[in-house]
């Protein structure tokens, strides 16, 4: 009868290895996976800086539209009480006094 090798050391150490290979495999995923977060997020930080860096260029213009509008009505000599947005020609601290007088005689 033949003396049965010893196969259970080369599969400790076959599964050993296997698990050693696995912790590194993982590991370097794990550093890849951070470093692809850690890229993304500053790309991500620059993207809402200029988002609210538009976002506040547009409430700006879309004033600066309303008090166009504001003032084109009322230099139309329109009655501006009807425009819904006569309340911003109240609050206008740098008209001047030729259209303010205009403005108060409506």
């Amino acid at each position: 009868m033949t003396q049965p090798t010893q196969p259970t050391s080369d599969l400790r150490s076959l599964i050993a290895g296997i698990l050693a290979e696995a912790r590194a495999l993982l590991h370097t995923e794990l550093q890849l996976a951070q470093r692809e977060l850690s890229d993304s997020a500053a790309r991500a930080g620059s993207g809402l800086v200029l988002f609210g860096l538009a976002a506040v260029v547009a409430l700006v213009g879309l004033n600066a539209l309303a008090v166009a509008t504001v003032l084109g009505v009322a230099a139309l000599g329109l009655a501006y009480h009807l425009s819904d947005s006569h309340i911003l020609v109240d609050f206008l601290p740098h008209i001047p006094c030729e259209l303010s007088a205009v403005l108060d005689g409506l």
